[in-house]
């Protein structure tokens, strides 16, 4: 488990998922668009398709348990390095 999934199980939710930075995303911005428009066919447009998909389906509505500081810090602090 990585620490974003660790810390939205402590809170009580989940993660849909992580996405990595994608260079023709900011290509797109440059254009003025969104990737979708820049690249409607690109593997990373299907990408945020299937997350638009997840997160749209998502069943799992939950509101997050509040954590203190101190609890995130040595949560953080598990995953350093």
């Amino acid at each position: 488990m990585n620490s974003a999934a660790a810390f939205a199980a402590r809170i009580g939710t989940q993660l849909i998922t992580l996405y990595p930075a994608f260079a023709r995303r900011a290509r797109a911005e440059i254009h003025r668009q969104t990737l979708i428009a820049y690249a409607p066919e690109s593997e990373q447009a299907q990408y945020y398709k299937a997350l638009a998909h997840a997160i749209d389906t998502n069943e799992m509505l939950t509101v997050p348990t509040p954590m203190a500081f101190e609890e995130l810090e040595e949560l953080v602090e598990s995953y350093g390095d």
